[in-house]
């Protein structure tokens, strides 16, 4: 009996020290794998920083040398007409940027299809084409974010003109009026609203801040608008049923834009059409067989053919926009 008992001991000794020592172990192991953790954590980090670092200076020095280059543009473009120009075409697609900064994406964009060009294309003239096609890319974007940004206020401005025409019958006053309209409606229109308030703000005439604004957006429904705000201000009358009625003639200018829009869609899908499918053709062709199509690019009857292709395009597309167009 008594070896049985000494027996028991030993194994419940032996079975609780390996359990006691198995915990430790155990322990032991979670500690040194979470200071490994912490370790890596901490290695990682230095190095984010470290790379962080390294991309800031990089992002400074990028953005030291775009001011620079900038700069040198904004004295080459300074008094000239283009660039005031170009400055009211930015501020109407409302974009933040200096005309100077503007020429340099294009001075880049065009950069860079030139050293496209050098990879695909073997002729000298066409890579300076379409280099040059390359840099006019921002001004084409210039010129769509134009026409969005307008006909986007346009389709605002009939609620605007709706909002601030019950805010006066109301009884505030004119400023309050557009105050409430720059809260309650969304951008674009909103924002243009606070520049008019904030240019009141500093002592600009209500009038000189309404045609600032219609010369940042150049939009003629506005025009109309402000021009009945500025005569009645002068001589007086109920300005919300002046709104009211210009409200309601905007709207209809609209709905007769939407027709006509839908009337004249296969002219523009031509126009389309005629401006895309040589362009097409030319691609494939270069694709498929780039020495029957070489002869365009090298010997001067294919230039002169070529430059006579592009203009005759150019003036096929604008004489079918022209016919389109229907101004009200």
């Amino acid at each position: 009996m008594k070896p049985l008992v000494l027996a028991i001991c030993f194994f419940a000794t032996l079975f609780l020290s390996m359990s006691l020592f198995g915990e430790r172990a155990r322990r032991r192991r979670r500690v040194l794998a979470q200071l490994d953790r912490l370790v890596q954590a901490r290695a990682a980090r230095v190095a984010g920083a470290d790379a962080d670092g390294e991309g800031q200076r990089a992002a400074f020095v990028r953005a030291a040398v775009r001011a620079r280059l900038a700069g040198l543009i904004a004295k080459l473009m300074e008094g000239r007409p283009s660039a005031t120009a170009l400055g009211r075409r930015l501020r109407q697609a409302g974009w933040k940027i200096q005309p100077s900064e503007f020429v340099l994406i294009s001075l880049g964009a065009a950069l860079a299809g030139l050293a496209l060009s050098l990879l695909l294309v073997p002729d000298s003239a066409a890579r300076l084409l379409l280099a040059a096609l390359a840099g006019a890319i921002p001004y084409f974007r210039l010129v769509q974010r134009i026409a969005a940004r307008r006909k986007l206020i346009e389709a605002q401005l009939v609620d605007a003109l709706s909002l601030i025409s019950n805010a006066l019958r109301s009884g505030y006053s004119f400023l309050q009026a557009l105050d409430v309209a720059a809260r309650e409606l969304p951008e674009p229109i909103a924002g243009e609203l606070e520049q008019v308030l904030r240019e009141t703000r500093v002592n600009i005439s209500v009038e000189a801040a309404l045609a600032n604004m219609v010369e940042r957006t150049g939009s003629q429904d506005l025009d109309m608008a402000v021009t009945a705000i500025a005569i009645q201000r002068q001589v007086g009358g109920n300005l919300g049923e002046v709104l009211a009625n210009i409200s309601e003639t905007i709207r209809e200018r609209l709905r007769v834009r939407g027709e006509i829009r839908a009337l004249t869609a296969q002219g523009r899908i031509s126009a389309w059409i005629v401006g895309l499918l040589p362009v097409v053709l030319a691609v494939v062709i270069y694709l498929l067989n780039r020495e029957y199509i070489g002869v365009l690019f090298v010997h001067p009857v294919g230039r002169l053919a070529l430059i006579l292709a592009v203009l005759m395009e150019l003036v096929g597309v604008a004489l079918i926009r022209r016919i389109i167009q229907i101004e009200l």
